[in-house]
C-alpha cells in the first residue's frame, strides 16, 4: 500500500509540473500533430492538440495534452499525457504515465513502468510491461505480460496474462453494472507471485492460477483515500480535456472571456448570484404551465452546463494571472494558461472547508461572466 500511496503521490506530482514544463518550451497548439514513419524528434516533444500521432520516432520524452493521443512509432523517453483517448502500439523505452478516459496498449513494449489512470483500460494480449503496472480505473483488463508487479485502485479487473512477481488491488464499491464477478482470472492465466486483494466480500478466486498465496482482505472500500483521489483525479482531468475543446473551437473568444474574468469581479459575481439562484427558480415555473414545459426544461439544462463551465472560465483567467504575475511571463500562451489555472483552481477546492467557499464564489464569479460575454457578443452584432 505504500509502494501505491507513493505512485499516486508522483502521479499528482507530474500534473503540478506539467505546466512548468509547458511554460520552458514552444508548445504545439495546432489542430493535429502528425510524426510521419520516417521521421524523427530530437530531444522531448511538448504538445497540446486536439489529435496527436506519431509513427515516426521521438528521442526523448512525449509530454502531451489533447483528445486523442496514438503513439505508433517509438519513444526514447517516457511518455506523459492527459487525453481522453491514448493507443499505444509502439516500443516505449522509458515509462508511461497517463490520465486517459480510454487507455488500450496493442502491441506495445514499455520498456520500465506504466502507470495508467482512465475509466477503461486495456493491457492487450501481445503487450509487455518490463517493470510495475500501476493502475487506477473503472475497468482493468490485462490481457498481456507484466515483468514485474501489478497493482491499483479499479471497479472491475479482469485478468488473462502473466503477471510474474506479485499483484495487489483494492476493488471498489460499485452499482453492481459491470457482468459478472468484480475480479475475473481467465484460464491460462500465470501469476508468479502472491494476489492480494481488499473487498467488501469473499469473490472465491480460483488459487489454481497463482504460484503464490491468495490473501483476502474484508473491509469497506467506500468513501476511501484512493477513491477521493481517484475522483480528484478524473474532475482535473475532464475539466482540461473540455477547456482544451472549448479553446480549439475558438481560441479568440476564449480569450474575451479570459479577460472579462480578470475585470469587474465584483458585478461577475453579483450577476453569477442572480443567476444561480434565480434560473431554476423561473425554469420551474415555466415548466407548471403546459406551453412553458420545453422552454423551462431547455433554461434548465443551459444552466446545468453553464455551472460546470463557470470553473473552466475561472480556472482560465487564475491561469493567466499565475502566468504574469508569479512566472513573470507576459507572452500570451492560452494553453499555458488553461493547465495552470484548471490545476490550481481544483488542488484549492480539495481543501477542506475553505474548497467549498472557493467553489461558490467560483462559479458566481464563472457565471457572471459568461452573462456579460453574451452581452458583449450581443452588443457587438448591433
Amino acid at each position: 500500500m505504500k509502494k501505491t500511496s507513493f505512485l499516486i503521490g508522483i502521479l499528482l506530482l507530474i500534473a503540478v509540473l506539467i505546466p512548468s514544463a509547458v511554460l520552458a518550451f514552444n508548445v504545439k497548439t495546432a489542430d493535429s500533430v502528425y510524426i510521419e514513419k520516417d521521421e524523427v524528434v530530437e530531444g522531448n516533444m511538448y504538445v497540446v492538440s486536439k489529435n496527436i500521432t506519431i509513427e515516426g520516432v521521438v528521442n526523448g520524452d512525449l509530454i502531451a495534452l489533447a483528445q486523442n493521443i496514438t503513439v505508433k512509432g517509438k519513444i526514447a523517453g517516457d511518455i506523459i499525457s492527459v487525453s481522453q483517448n491514448l493507443n499505444v502500439e509502439g516500443e516505449i523505452s522509458g515509462n508511461i504515465r497517463s490520465i486517459a478516459n480510454t487507455a488500450s496498449l496493442i502491441d506495445t513494449t514499455v520498456k520500465r513502468n506504466l502507470n495508467l489512470i482512465g475509466t477503461n483500460v486495456l493491457i492487450g494480449e501481445n503487450s509487455n510491461i518490463s517493470w510495475d503496472a500501476l493502475v487506477l480505473a473503472g475497468v482493468a483488463e490485462m490481457r498481456g505480460t507484466v515483468q514485474g508487479s501489478l497493482h491499483g485502485v479499479v471497479d472491475k479487473l479482469i485478468i488473462s496474462g502473466d503477471v510474474n512477481k506479485d499483484v495487489s488491488f483494492t476493488i471498489n464499491e460499485s452499482d453492481d453494472y459491470f457482468e459478472g464477478k468484480a475480479i475475473e482470472i481467465a484460464e491460462g492465466t500465470n501469476i508468479q507471485g502472491n494476489f492480494d486483494y481488499s473487498y467488501s466480500e469473499n469473490l472465491n478466486l480460483d488459487e489454481s492460477l497463482i504460484a503464490g498465496t491468495l490473501n483476502f482482505n474484508e473491509k469497506s472500500v467506500e468513501n476511501n483515500w484512493q477513491k477521493n483521489i481517484w475522483n480528484f483525479i478524473i474532475s482535473i482531468f475532464s475539466a482540461l480535456v473540455v477547456g482544451l475543446v472549448l479553446i480549439s473551437i475558438s481560441k479568440k473568444e476564449m480569450a474575451i472571456i479570459q479577460e472579462k474574468v480578470n475585470s469587474r469581479y465584483g458585478k461577475s459575481l453579483l450577476i453569477g448570484l442572480g443567476i444561480l439562484f434565480l434560473t431554476p427558480i423561473i425554469s420551474i415555473i415555466l415548466m407548471m404551465t403546459i406551453i412553458g414545459i420545453p422552454l423551462g426544461f431547455i433554461m434548465l439544462i443551459i444552466w446545468f452546463i453553464a455551472l460546470y463551465f463557470a470553473q473552466i472560465m475561472v480556472g482560465l483567467g487564475l491561469g493567466k494571472q499565475i502566468r504574469e504575475k508569479v512566472f513573470k511571463l507576459k507572452k500570451k500562451n492560452i494553453m499555458a494558461d488553461l493547465i495552470i489555472g484548471i490545476t490550481t483552481l481544483y488542488l484549492l477546492f480539495a481543501i477542506p472547508v475553505f474548497g467549498g467557499v472557493l467553489t461558490f464564489f467560483s462559479t458566481l464569479l464563472g457565471l457572471g461572466v459568461i452573462w456579460r460575454y453574451k452581452k458583449f457578443r450581443i452588443s457587438s452584432l448591433k
